[in-house]
């Protein structure tokens, strides 16, 4: 669980004379955290539907997609719990790093914060990709069970 913080406005020279409110990283950090929540409900939803098929579909290539999703969506909870340690390891730091009262938020705190961002805004086209992929998936199947 993320712990809220309260710090002043730090200036940073990462080009320009920018400010970079504690805050708004705490809030960054937030709005992740529930993203993150979100998607590992929704890759649950998602194996559930699986189940169904593993029992009843025989189609061996049907059957080898399935094992397919299984696996991405194995990874892609693997990832998320490390994104999630990722978070709160930073929110941590900043936290510990106001309550030091120290004035200023330096360059590795605020490049780290910049690292993950970016990390998270891959994973999201990872896993809209994914997305994508499994509901065509779906909808093949579908089809075939309304050929039979």
């Amino acid at each position: 669980m993320l712990v809220n913080f309260v710090c002043k406005p730090h200036y940073i020279n990462i080009m320009d004379s920018s400010i970079i409110n504690c805050e708004d990283l705490y809030f960054e950090h937030k709005q992740w955290m529930s993203e993150l929540h979100f998607w590992d409900q929704e890759l649950k939803f998602f194996q559930k539907q699986l189940e169904p098929l593993v029992r009843n579909i025989t189609d061996k290539k049907i059957l080898v997609r399935v094992t397919h999703f299984q696996n991405q969506f194995d990874i892609h909870k693997s990832t998320l719990n490390e994104f999630k340690d990722a978070i709160e390891n930073h929110n941590q730091d900043l936290v510990q790093h106001t309550y030091a009262g120290v004035n200023a938020l330096d360059r590795v705190r605020y490049r780290k914060h910049v690292e993950i961002r970016e990390q998270m805004i891959r994973e999201r086209e990872l896993y809209q990709d994914l997305k994508k992929e499994y509901y065509a998936f779906l909808v093949h199947v579908i089809a075939l069970d309304f050929d039979d």
